[in-house]
């Protein structure tokens, strides 16, 4: 259940080291690069759909789609949902961990196939690819600037391929989901706001440690200095999470003296800064 949309976005960064995937194309040319797999996974969509929050419901079709799902799939519902809740409160998360596990399989299964006959999943499917093609399209207009100042500035050699599940607009939602996974939805709240949340979700595949500290480094770099470049310097703050606000000031003087610095190892500098400060890691859920 979705529910805790502020839960959802501060747990993002709970991601573990990837298990050995097959090689890429780019991978095995042995180059640095940054891969985004752009993908729609009907039943992530749908299960998302599902267990859409209270911020959706000004989505009609989505408060109609649901009416008819959690009629027509009840019993479904009711097994999947504490795996919803097991998973952090990530429907997305749950539906590819236990899609082909049963007794899941046949629920998950059920709820596509009912889904496909609603009239509103077609409309909701059709947004999706949409805004599929909005977030792949501004990824690739800024890759290479911003490739090339994210390697940078963070000293680390990216290379590695990375899915990306879109979910309906209607449905805000950034999360790194381990094994080089991640969930984006939402709508563009501001200019290259994909292009910037992206790049921050990269990095909780490097900074793994689920600590404030962390999160915060991550939003100086991603949020913070990406977001200048692409953006300029007169672009309006975009906040943060509220959790790391003081962190960020608390290191901005080790931030400055790392910027001015030749070589740049954001993971040593974040065990650096781990040394110095409280690394407070989230609360286990």
């Amino acid at each position: 259940m979705r529910f805790f949309l502020a839960i959802l976005c501060s747990l993002s960064c709970l991601a573990t080291l990837f298990p050995t995937q097959s090689p890429s194309r780019l991978e095995e040319a042995n180059t640095d690069f940054v891969e985004l797999n752009f993908v729609v996974d009907e039943t992530v969509l749908i299960t998302t759909l599902v267990f859409a929050p209270n911020s959706a419901r000004f989505h009609p079709a989505i408060v109609e789609f649901q009416k008819h799902m959690f009629d027509a799939c009840k019993e479904e519902c009711l097994l999947i949902a504490p795996l919803v809740e097991q998973k952090y409160f990530l429907p997305e998360w749950a539906a590819l961990d236990y899609k082909d596990k049963e007794p899941y399989k046949k629920c998950f299964d059920k709820l596509v196939c009912e889904a496909k006959k609603t009239a509103q999943y077609p409309i909701l499917l059709t947004q999706t690819k949409q805004r599929l093609a909005e977030c792949r399209d501004q990824w690739r207009r800024n890759y290479e600037t911003t490739f090339a100042f994210m390697k940078g500035i963070t000293g680390i050699p990216f290379r590695h391929s990375f899915s990306i599940y879109i979910i309906h607009p209607g449905i805000p939602s950034g999360c790194n989901m381990t094994e080089r996974r991640i969930c984006w939805g939402g709508e563009e709240k501001k200019k290259n706001w994909t292009t910037v949340y992206l790049w921050h979700e990269i990095l909780h595949s490097y900074l793994i440690d689920p600590t404030y500290l962390g999160h915060a480094l991550i939003e100086i770099a991603t949020d913070n200095e990406l977001r200048h470049l692409i953006n300029g310097r007169n672009d309006p703050e975009w906040g943060g999470h509220e959790e790391c606000s003081e962190i960020k000031k608390l290191i901005a003087s080790d931030w400055k003296a790392y910027i001015a610095s030749p070589k740049k190892n954001i993971v040593e500098f974040y065990q650096e800064l781990c040394k110095k400060y409280p690394a407070e890691r989230y609360p286990d859920e």
